[in-house]
């Protein structure tokens, strides 16, 4: 449940700072849509399911079946979308800030649909790819707010 709203600190606070510091004056809002597991709000309260929805996230059904729907909605949000999509490639935290989950092959998948989109459409814009890590501080008895790194 942390990982939307520490990219959306990282694009609403940590990205137009470091771009002020290098000289760059970014147009705002600087935003992200995101990715989230449809699942999340059935744990976690029907809020999260207004709140995300809010500050855009795409909800995606995880499992054996596609998730037709949601990946359509991903492919146009990044061919014709104002912002960035953010996408986790391990599709679910394990824990472990040290250890990496096996990645998801679907971020690769909708990159490169996202291309053929484009080169349908007669459009030369690129498409990136962009590795962000979370890493999250944990203890047995408590867990600390991930940092980005």
């Amino acid at each position: 449940m942390d990982d939307p709203l520490c990219l959306s600190y990282l694009f609403s606070r940590l990205v137009p700072q470091a771009a002020c510091q290098q000289g760059f004056n970014l147009q705002r809002p600087i935003h992200s849509f995101f990715m989230y597991d449809r699942g999340m709000p059935l744990w976690a309260g029907a809020w999260l399911k207004w709140f995300f929805a809010s500050l855009g996230g795409i909800p995606v059904h995880r499992g054996r079946r596609l998730d037709l729907k949601a990946l359509k909605s991903v492919r146009e949000h990044i061919v014709n979308g104002p912002f960035p999509v953010t996408i986790a490639p391990e599709g679910a935290t394990n824990g472990h800030s040290e250890i990496i989950s096996p990645l998801e092959p679907g971020t690769a998948q909708v990159a490169f649909w996202a291309v053929e989109d484009l080169q349908k459409a007669g459009r030369v814009e690129e498409v990136v790819l962009l590795p962000v890590g979370l890493r999250y501080h944990l203890s047995p008895a408590q867990i600390g707010p991930p940092s980005i790194g």
